[in-house]
């Protein structure tokens, strides 16, 4: 995202070596983020798993999209904790069901 203040930030600050701990840095570059928001919501939607996307990383990720799943307005609220607005309708959940045979 052209906007994000990760632009020009070295990618190794948001993904760490396997077995490396976080160090908190990459969340402080995103809590300034214009697009935050839309940085999560892309990390929700592809599920992606490594990295630190939207001020979140894979821990809080999971934790949201099983709330997603589960208690919608339990995942807003801790969105709103988080700085980002209420995401009402995910996008991985309005796939359309087979219809049932008859």
């Amino acid at each position: 995202m052209e906007e994000g203040a990760c632009r020009g930030v070295d990618p190794a600050l948001f993904f760490p070596e396997r077995g490396e701990a976080h160090n908190g840095e990459a969340v402080k570059v995103c809590s300034r983020c214009v697009v935050k928001a839309e940085c999560l919501d892309w990390a929700l939607d592809n599920r992606e798993r490594w990295g630190v996307w939207g001020g979140t990383t894979e821990p809080v990720r999971r934790l949201l999209r099983r709330w997603e799943l589960t208690d919608v307005g339990r995942a807003d609220r801790y969105r709103v904790q988080l700085g980002l607005p209420a995401r009402r309708s995910p996008a991985h959940l309005s796939v359309r069901r087979p219809r049932r045979w008859e």
